[in-house]
C-alpha cells in the first residue's frame, strides 16, 4: 500500500470518528433556547432574535439535510474530502454563531452572566478537544471564532479585571492547542498502525498477534488521552463545587446546575473506562459476605423510583425473605447496570425485579422489562465492550456501551452465571444466579453519614499542574481548611519548613516531576515530620499496569475527575481513623 493510499484511508477513518462523536441536535437546541431565555431579560428582544434565528436555521439544515445526507452516504477515499469539508464548514458556522454570543449579549454590569459565559465556553473547548481533534482542520475552525470572541471582547473594554481574563484565556487556549495537537497525532498514529496491521493479516496467527497489539495500543492511547483530558475536567469540577456557594438567583443556579450535569456525564463516561481498566489490571477485590437480598432489592427500587417516574414507567420488586453469599458492592454494580439498561430501553410499561429460590438451591434474580427487546442475532454481541444497540446517532448520554460488558465481567469475577432472554419488540429478561447465604451471619452496617469535620485543618496539596492547585485551594478554602500548595515533593517540603508547620492531611497527584510519584512525596514528608499522615493519592492514569502499581502502594486512591462528595467523604473517613 502506497503512502498516498494510506493517507486516503486515514482520512476516511478520521471522518468516521468525527461523525460518530457529533453532538445530538436536541442537545444543541436546548442549549440555544436556554441562552436565549436567559439573555431575554438583560438584552433587547431584537438582539436576541438576531442571534437566535440563524442558530435555528443552522439546526434545521443539519436536521433535515446535512446529517441525513452524511448518514446515507457511503464515504470512500474518493469522496471523503468533500464530506470532510462539508462537515468542517458546518462546525465553523456554528462556532461563529456562538462566537457572536458574547459580543452580542455582553453586559459589563452583569459579572455573573460573564462567569456563566466563561464556564460555557470552557466546556465547549474541552468537549471539542475530545470530539474534534481527530481532524486538525475541523478543530481549528471550531476553536478560532470562540478564541477570537472572548479575547477580543475582554481586551476591548480595557478593564483590568477583563484584561486578566483575556490573558488567562489566551494561556488556557495555548494549553488546549497543545492537547489538541497531541491527541491528533495519537489518533492518526493509531489509525495508521491499525491499517498497517490489517494489511499484514494474511494468516490466523498473524491476525491474532495484530488483535493483541491493537488492544495494547488502544489501552495506551486511552490511558494517555484520558490522563491529559482528565486534568482540565478535574480542575473544572473542583471550581464548580467551590463556585456553588457564590451563585444567587434561580436562573443562575439553574444554569450552573446544567453545567454541573454536563460535567457529571463526562465524569461517568470516564469512570466506565476506568472500571474496564481496573478489571483488566486485576485490582478489583472481592469481599464475600452474607447479605439480605430482599433489603438490597428494595433499596434499588427506591433508588430508581425517580428515574422510572420521569419516563411514566412502573417498577415492582417481588422477593421473599432471601439471603445470599456474595460481594455486596460488586453485586450492586451489576444490578444497577442491568436496571439502568432496562430503564434506558423501555418507553412504556414497566420493570420487574424478582428473586426466588430455584430447584438447584441457588437464588435467581431476574430483571424483566417491557422495552424494545434484542434481536436474536444480537444476543451474542450485547456483552461486548463498546457495543451499542439502537444508537445510530451516537448519543453520548447513552455512554460508551460498557454497562453490560462490565456486568458480565463482574459476574465472571464473582463466578455468577448471567443469561438473557429477549425478543425484538417484546422486552428482555436478564437473570443471574447467586449462592444462598445464612441469615444468622448477616452483618448490620450503619450507613455512611457525611459530617463536616474538616474546618480548621491544614491540608498539603502536591500537584505539578497550577490550575489543579488553584482549584483545590479554592475548594478547600470553601470547606474552612488552610491549604498549602506545592508543585513538587521538594517544593512542598520547603514550604512546610518555611511556615514551620505540619499538615493534618496530604492530597498528592500520582505523577510528579523528576519521575517521582505522589507516593514518594507522602513517604518523604512523613520521614521529614516523623509520623504517619492521612493521605490521598489522586491519579488520571487508567492503564492496567499503572492501576495495579498505584493500588499496591496501600494509600487511598481517587481517580480524576474526582467527585467532590466522594473526595470529602474519603478525607473525613481517613481523619476519623
Amino acid at each position: 500500500m502506497t503512502h498516498q493510499e494510506t493517507a486516503a484511508l486515514i482520512d476516511v477513518e478520521v471522518f468516521k470518528i468525527l461523525n460518530n462523536r457529533r453532538t445530538p441536535n436536541w442537545a444543541l437546541l436546548l442549549l440555544v433556547a436556554a441562552f436565549a431565555y436567559f439573555n431575554w431579560q438583560t438584552n433587547p428582544a431584537a438582539i436576541v432574535w438576531l442571534w437566535l434565528l440563524p442558530n435555528c436555521v443552522l439546526m434545521l439544515v443539519r436536521w433535515y439535510w446535512l446529517y441525513p445526507k452524511i448518514d446515507q452516504a457511503k464515504v470512500t477515499t474518493e469522496n471523503v474530502g468533500k464530506y470532510h469539508l462539508l462537515y468542517s464548514v458546518n462546525v465553523g458556522i456554528a462556532s461563529v454563531f456562538w462566537g457572536m454570543a458574547l459580543p452580542v449579549f455582553f453586559v459589563p454590569e452583569q459579572p455573573l452572566l460573564l462567569l456563566v459565559f466563561i464556564f460555557t465556553y470552557f466546556i465547549f473547548l474541552v468537549s471539542a478537544t475530545m470530539a474534534l481533534t481527530a481532524s486538525r482542520l475541523t478543530f481549528l475552525v471550531f476553536w478560532f471564532p470562540l478564541f477570537i470572541s472572548l479575547s477580543a471582547v475582554f481586551l476591548f473594554y480595557q478593564n483590568g479585571v477583563y484584561a486578566s481574563f483575556a490573558w488567562g484565556f489566551v494561556f488556557f487556549n495555548v494549553f488546549m492547542l497543545y492537547l489538541a495537537r497531541v491527541s491528533n497525532i495519537e489518533v492518526n498514529q493509531l489509525i495508521r498502525l491499525q491499517l498497517e496491521q490489517q494489511a499484514m493479516a494474511d494468516s490466523l496467527e498473524e491476525k491474532k498477534r495484530i488483535a493483541e497489539k491493537s488492544m495494547e495500543d488502544k489501552n495506551r492511547f486511552l490511558a494517555a488521552a484520558s490522563h491529559d483530558l482528565r486534568q482540565p475536567l478535574h480542575s473544572t469540577g473542583l471550581l464548580l463545587s467551590a463556585l456553588e456557594n457564590h451563585i444567587s438567583g434561580d436562573t443562575a443556579k439553574k444554569l450552573l446546575k446544567g453545567v454541573s450535569t454536563s460535567m457529571e456525564a463526562l465524569g461517568n463516561s470516564f469512570r466506565s473506562l476506568l472500571d474496564v481498566s481496573k478489571l483488566d489490571a486485576g485490582v478489583v477485590e472481592v469481599s464475600l459476605e452474607n447479605i439480605s437480598l430482599t433489603e438490597l432489592l428494595k433499596n434499588l427500587e427506591t433508588e430508581f423510583e425517580a428515574r422510572v417516574r420521569e419516563k411514566d414507567l412502573s417498577i415492582n420488586v417481588s422477593a421473599q425473605e432471601l439471603y445470599v453469599f456474595t460481594d455486596q458492592t460488586l453485586l450492586l454494580r451489576v444490578l444497577r447496570n442491568l436496571l439502568s439498561n432496562a430503564v434506558k430501553f423501555t418507553n412504556q410499561g414497566g420493570i420487574e425485579l424478582a428473586a426466588c429460590r430455584t430447584d438447584s438451591g441457588l437464588i435467581e434474580v431476574a430483571i424483566k422489562d417491557s422495552g424494545v427487546g434484542i434481536p436474536n442475532d444480537e444476543l451474542d454481541n450485547i456483552f461486548s465492550e463498546y457495543y451499542q444497540l439502537g444508537n445510530p446517532e451516537r448519543d453520548r448520554n447513552r455512554g460508551f456501551g460498557l454497562g453490560l460488558a462490565i456486568s458480565k465481567r463482574l459476574c465472571d469475577l464473582l463466578s455468577i452465571p448471567i443469561a438473557v432472554e429477549s425478543k425484538s419488540g417484546q422486552g428482555s429478561v436478564f437473570k443471574i444466579a447467586l449462592k444462598e447465604g445464612a441469615m444468622s451471619e448477616v452483618k448490620v452496617v450503619k450507613p455512611d453519614v457525611l459530617i463536616d469535620k474538616l474546618e480548621g485543618l491544614t491540608i498539603l496539596v502536591i500537584d505539578d499542574d497550577m490550575s489543579i492547585l488553584d482549584s483545590m485551594q479554592s475548594l478547600l478554602s470553601e470547606w474552612g481548611c488552610r491549604a498549602i500548595c506545592g508543585e513538587s515533593q521538594e517544593d512542598a517540603i520547603n514550604k512546610l519548613r518555611e511556615q514551620n508547620t505540619e499538615p493534618d492531611f496530604i492530597v498528592a497527584d500520582y505523577r510528579l516531576r523528576n519521575n517521582l510519584t505522589g507516593t514518594d512525596a507522602c513517604l518523604a514528608i512523613e520521614r521529614e515530620i516523623g509520623k504517619a499522615i492521612p493521605s490521598i493519592i489522586v491519579t488520571g492514569d487508567t492503564s492496567p499496569s499503572r492501576l495495579k502499581e498505584v493500588v499496591e502502594t496501600g494509600y487511598e486512591i481517587l481517580h480524576k475527575p474526582v467527585d467532590v462528595n466522594e473526595f470529602k467523604k474519603a478525607m473525613i473517613r481517613l481523619m476519623s481513623s
